[in-house]
């Protein structure tokens, strides 16, 4: 249940993030107003490596980052409690309170 939840809510930040990239290159590449087309490829200023390159790099990022997140919380992956003061400080809190 925990994995599939996990899935969703990677899919859904990796939609959010291609569509907040495309908009921005959009936005770059043929202008802001609504009057433009949405052809963002064959606009007058293009990223260095183009805008269709640089539109499959970020898709292989965003795939790289959405397995590495899947990874984190995968099965087996249980939370465990971990403990904020290492022994040190509990040394020094016993030495304070007595």
């Amino acid at each position: 249940m925990l994995t599939r939840l996990c899935a969703a809510v990677v899919a859904v930040l990796a939609i959010a993030h291609v569509t907040a990239f495309l908009s921005a290159l959009r936005r770059y590449t043929v202008g802001a107003g609504l009057t433009h087309k949405l052809d963002l490829f064959s606009g007058p200023w293009q990223p260095p490596l183009t805008a269709a390159g640089v539109s499959v790099l970020f898709g292989l990022a965003i795939l790289g980052y959405g397995w590495w997140l899947l990874r984190l919380a995968g099965p087996g992956r249980e939370p465990q409690l971990v403990s904020v003061c290492p022994s040190v400080c509990h040394s020094q809190r016993r030495t304070v309170d007595q």
